[in-house]
């Protein structure tokens, strides 16, 4: 019997779309090894342009994936279970954040670890014989419920895990967690055409917008907004950006290049080497929502300076953190960054309060915010 693998290939017709298959007949089990190139596959995606979108789709007709190996299950203990716990989660993590969109083209039964590869898809194109389980409570394990959670509504996961039974694919067709059912032999050539569809857009537009969407979706409404306008900001600064604005004007189509977001461009590269040498690197979307006040809630405007400036410290307020570690004075704020600085190292998070000092307004002031422990006064 072959190794179980992820076979790869690029279609000639198709020429930014990556076709991946998992390979492990007879039914595509997912054992300890697959996993591990799963995640490997995944990971190892680069965002730069060449490959935009990845259709992951199942070997063979009888299963896109039955499950995990149940023979794994068998010689599990509480060390070697956690332990694969964490292989197991970082699989489906790296299709979730993989650097472009995924299509899942579910060919067959997906139950239980396929049921959470389905889930971990940004897109579900489903073949008329699909169904979608977590059997778990059959084979004394657990797991998968928060996976369906994304598929189905919470009192059908509930249903679902607790008694085993399946949905065919029009019923999870019905509860949005399938895109659309098609017949099994157009299965491929539906998600691939799907997948053009998302080629065809900037490559920087599409990886920024996928980060913004796994950033969004367990926030609340006004903190999920505060994040896609964040991702605004940064798209803007981008030549794609104009250039999709200047087409839609134009009513064509815009000139898209395989670019990813991390490259600048030839036109642009000097003088961002040169604001990268000044300023520092931009912070990225992950860091943006990451940088949040204690409770976690986006901080608001107030208190903030807008200058267009860089936010890493200067020499005099780096001497002065190292003296007095819970009293630091960063330089000016860029104006599109409406958040706060991460709290320093031995200083409780509670206990950091961002506010405007030297607020005057004449000649030769900036505003500037400090962060300090509350009640704190801060020099600068």
């Amino acid at each position: 019997m072959p190794d179980a693998q992820i076979r790869v290939e690029l279609p000639s017709d198709h020429p930014h779309v990556l076709l991946a298959t998992i390979d492990n007949p007879p039914v595509n089990v997912m054992n300890t090894a697959l996993y591990l190139r799963m995640q490997e596959f995944f990971e190892g995606i680069a965002g730069d342009g060449k490959v935009r979108c990845i259709v992951l789709t199942g070997a063979g007709a009888s299963a896109f994936v039955a499950g995990s190996d149940v023979k794994d299950f068998a010689v599990l203990t509480p060390g070697t279970a956690l332990a694969r716990a964490r292989i197991i989660r970082n699989a489906f993590t790296a299709i979730r954040e993989c650097v472009v969109p995924v299509i899942g083209a579910i060919n067959g039964p997906a139950l239980g670890a396929g049921m959470a590869i389905a889930a971990a898809c940004d897109v579900v194109l489903a073949a008329e014989n699909a169904v979608f389980g977590l059997p778990e409570i059959n084979v004394g394990v657990l797991g998968g419920a928060q996976h369906l959670s994304r598929m189905v509504p919470p009192k059908r996961m509930r249903w679902m895990a607790l008694s085993g039974k399946r949905l065919i694919a029009q019923e999870v067709t019905a509860a949005g967690g399938v895109e659309r059912v098609v017949p099994a032999d157009r299965l491929i050539a539906e998600a691939l055409a799907m997948a053009d569809e998302i080629a065809e857009k900037s490559p920087p537009a599409i990886h920024l917008q996928k980060e913004c969407l796994n950033l969004i979706e367990t926030l609340g409404v006004d903190q999920g907004y505060h994040v896609e306008q964040l991702g605004t900001a940064i798209l803007s600064s981008l030549p794609e950006s104009k250039e999709a604005a200047s087409a839609f004007v134009a009513k064509r189509k815009p000139n898209s290049t395989d670019r990813s977001i991390a490259d600048p461009g030839p036109r642009r590269q000097r003088s961002e080497k040169r604001r990268r040498r000044i300023f520092g690197n931009p912070p990225s979307v992950s860091s943006m929502i990451s940088w949040v006040t204690p409770g976690g809630s986006l901080p608001s405007r107030s208190g903030f300076a807008a200058s267009p400036r860089s936010m890493t410290p200067r020499t005099k307020a780096s001497s002065a953190a190292r003296s007095r570690p819970d009293r630091v004075s960063w330089g000016p704020v860029p104006a599109f960054l409406r958040f706060a600085p991460p709290p320093l190292s031995g200083t409780p998070a509670s206990s950091i309060r961002p506010r405007i000092i030297n607020p005057s307004h004449g000649r030769g002031t900036r505003n500037r915010i400090a962060v300090g422990s509350a009640g704190s006064r801060s020099q600068t």
